[in-house]
């Protein structure tokens, strides 16, 4: 059935959240979703999108707030589609994903509390973004739509991401997407530009910034993948580094060398694999001083995990782990497995598969919020056997 559309207004009480955290209440007899809604709140809303059994609205008004109801701080939260949480408290929306984890988890047979660690900083972290030009307009997509919302300033951005956004708001660059790199080491930012076919520096800027996580500077391209929240992973870089002391240890998906960097400090050697070439070479220099290391430029899923290696360590796409590292993973002769993931979903599809096809037992569990104000979450798993 083809879904309506629909300028309707309609008044209604929000009744629970549903994944990833959306409000949803109930009219005619059918489901309406409704984002930047929390349980309790009485809300006057505009249907966008009508099925046989729920429908889609956005919030006009609240006619009455729900006690952990607060004021968003940022005034572009309703249209832009970059926060999804701002409208409740900080300790809320811990709590809040740390209940969804913990669904998403029981979804797969496992029913376990799951620990949360918030962000040391929940507002001003974000060291990386993308910003969006479209006919002059700078800023973000609106939320479900790839229309512009223009903002000239974006409160979750670090300071030198601000001033990006600030001086391309007053001086719109040509349309297309502007990657930004933020460096907590050297309050500076980088910016390439991206089309369809490659990432180019913008003239002007640098493209590359120093970062670091604890372990040491990391040289990071504005054009590659690079961790969002520096304090957060500086946190996950600490646990998996202990975990893996004094240990052989195999990484999968290394990109340019993040958690390596961390785990060759205090291992006995890292072999880690990444099917970027840039992103190795960025490894290889990051980790330059580092004798105990070798990378090599591949397919993760293509691997050999030598009989050596004590430990792997995985962080895969939101994708989850494809068969291939799955089947390497269990016929290893590794006897610990740590699994960072950015997807709460396709990680515990993958712990459920490990447990059930090998000796592998879950031993320890937990969740990062590396992006405060929105639904997503990181998770660090650790399996032995």
């Amino acid at each position: 059935m083809k879904h309506q559309q629909s300028e309707e207004s309609i008044a209604l009480t929000i009744a629970k959240y549903a994944p990833p955290g959306i409000g949803l209440g109930y009219a005619r007899d059918k489901a309406v979703f409704v984002p930047a809604t929390s349980p309790g709140d009485q809300v006057q809303a505009r249907v966008t999108q009508e099925k046989k059994r729920h429908m889609r609205a956005e919030v006009t008004a609240i006619l009455e707030p729900s006690p952990q109801r607060v004021e968003p701080f940022c005034p572009h939260y309703l249209k832009c589609g970059g926060c999804d949480l701002m409208h409740i408290t900080y300790p809320d929306q811990v709590s809040l994903k740390q209940r969804m984890a913990q669904e998403t988890l029981a979804g797969q047979s496992m029913i376990r509390e799951i620990p949360l660690v918030p962000s040391p900083e929940p507002v001003a972290y974000r060291h990386r973004a993308q910003l969006k030009v479209r006919h002059g307009q700078v800023g973000f997509f609106a939320r479900g739509t790839n229309q512009v919302v223009p903002v000239a300033n974006c409160p979750v951005l670090a300071p030198p991401l601000q001033q990006v956004v600030q001086d391309m708001a007053a001086r719109p660059p040509r349309d297309g997407d502007y990657l930004l790199l933020a460096s907590a080491l050297q309050a500076s930012a980088a910016v390439s530009f991206r089309d369809h076919r490659a990432c180019e520096p913008v003239e002007g800027s640098p493209s590359m910034v120093l970062e670091d996580y604890g372990f040491g500077p990391m040289l990071l391209d504005s054009a590659g993948f690079a961790q969002a929240n520096p304090f957060v992973t500086a946190l996950m870089a600490s646990h998996v580094a202990s975990a893996c002391a004094g240990q052989h240890v195999f990484e999968g998906y290394c990109g340019s060398g993040t958690f390596s960097r961390a785990i060759a400090s205090g291992a006995a050697s890292l072999e880690a694999w990444e099917i970027s070439a840039p992103a190795v070479k960025l490894a290889r220099r990051n980790c330059r001083d580092l004798a105990n290391t070798r990378f090599q430029a591949g397919d993760a899923e293509k691997s050999a995990i030598g009989s050596d290696r004590q430990i792997v360590v995985v962080d895969p796409p939101r994708t989850g782990l494809g068969r291939g590292m799955t089947s390497r993973i269990l016929a290893s002769h590794a006897k610990k497995l740590i699994y960072i993931s950015c997807n709460p979903a396709t990680m515990a599809r993958d712990l459920r598969f490990l447990q059930e096809n090998s000796a592998f037992t879950l031993t320890h569990l937990e969740g990062f919020d590396m992006y405060p104000h929105t639904t997503h979450l990181e998770m660090l798993a650790m399996l032995e056997r």
